[in-house]
């Protein structure tokens, strides 16, 4: 009464999947041509296609090869999903030991000869084992987007699915999955349901992952990956903003490189550009994640604290001393130093950025007069 036409559903199902893996064919504009996730729907598409002609075809390749593609298919979608969500790359390992327990899990079937029933719950635990990853991963992770939790839920949905499938195929007489039952309909319903869902949520996700990655272009800077300048003095403002809400003091303090030019010349471009990364690895290891650090252009640094002052100036004295002890691989035989302006105000109130900025530009500039390799700092009552 509630069954479907499976052999129907599974045609649907290779077709399906030969359009999906042809659309992200035809289609270029994506900035990677996603390789894993087309392979993995050419896989299912062929493994259906013998399990449609199961009637005329014997039983190793419709149900071995068959079920085999679709295991490959379904794991190479899945790890190319994840990939987009940058997940654990060790997961590739476990994925391969999934594929070999469930190809060895077909082979020991076809080889004793076993019933429908057992062949069912293998495949039911094997979909169990490849969707339970990223439906956790998706749907509970830290950084998954709203988007990102209802593609991991449908992912979840689906194991649950199968997880009473097991449970239905253990406690029911001996049936063939192609028998149109309740149980069957609802399965194959899910698979043809995963197949529409999961092709739209990956080529959503395509689309978030391209978005999030110009937005990540848009605020970097190239060179170093912090904040480039633009970006520098969003982020500073509005933590000028919350300092200002709770009465806490900032500090602006103005790095730059001494004698960078003569770096540049006596060592080349590439060099004094690994002098600069390997300064801002540096000043990362002295400053908390909530500070903000940038690099506002050339060899000049900007940092805004919101500490008491003497905090903001044990920061920079020791910004100063672990550059001076840097040594840059690049630039043999050559110290590196930097001049560090500050600029601190007890109360925001009435400032912004470019004002304290300037501040400690003008420090910046007395710590040069003094003889560089060293930190000049000035308090602003207001």
């Amino acid at each position: 009464m509630y069954a479907i036409d499976i052999k129907t559903t599974i045609l649907l199902l290779a077709l399906g999947n030969a359009l999906i893996a042809s659309f992200f064919v035809v289609c270029r504009s994506w900035q990677e041509f996603p390789a894993r996730y087309v392979w993995g729907r050419v896989a299912q598409a062929a493994g259906w296609i013998l399990f449609f002609h199961r009637p005329v075809l014997p039983l190793f390749l419709w149900y071995v090869a068959g079920n085999g593609l679709l295991i490959v298919g379904w794991i190479l979608e899945v790890l190319a999903i994840l990939a987009i969500e940058r997940r654990n790359p060790r997961l590739e390992r476990v994925y391969v030991l999934i594929a070999v327990l469930g190809l060895g899990s077909l082979l020991l079937n076809f080889s004793l000869d076993a019933s429908y029933n057992v062949m069912n719950l293998s495949i039911s635990v094997l979909l169990v084992a490849i969707f339970c990853i990223p439906a956790y991963m998706l749907t509970f992770g830290r950084e998954s987007s709203s988007f990102t939790r209802a593609v991991g839920f449908f992912y979840l949905l689906y194991c649950l699915i199968n997880v009473v499938r097991a449970i239905y195929v253990v406690h029911t007489d001996n049936v063939s999955v192609m028998v149109g039952n309740l149980m069957h309909s609802v399965v194959f319903l899910g698979l043809f349901a995963l197949l529409i869902f999961g092709s739209v949520g990956y080529m959503l996700l395509l689309r978030e992952k391209t978005e999030l990655e110009l937005l990540h272009a848009a605020r970097t800077d190239d060179l170093t990956g912090l904040f480039n300048r633009r970006a520098f003095f969003s982020h500073a403002q509005l933590a000028m903003g919350f300092a200002s809400r709770s009465w806490s003091p900032v500090s602006f303090l103005m790095l730059d490189v001494d004698h960078f030019k003569q770096l540049n010349d006596q060592f080349g471009h590439p060099a004094g550009d690994a002098a600069l990364r390997a300064l801002a690895r540096t000043v990362e290891v002295c400053i908390r994640p909530q500070d903000v650090f940038g690099r506002l252009g050339g060899e000049e640094f900007g940092l805004l604290l919101v500490c008491p002052t003497d905090n903001a100036l044990m920061v920079a004295e020791r910004i100063r001393e672990q550059v001076e002890r840097l040594k840059v691989v690049e630039l043999p035989g050559a110290a590196m130093t930097v001049s560090i302006g500050v600029a601190s105000l007890q109360a925001v109130e009435g400032w912004d950025v470019e004002q304290l900025m300037q501040e400690a530009d003008r420090q910046l500039y007395q710590a040069k007069l003094r003889g560089r390799n060293q930190v000049v700092a000035t308090r602003l009552l207001h």
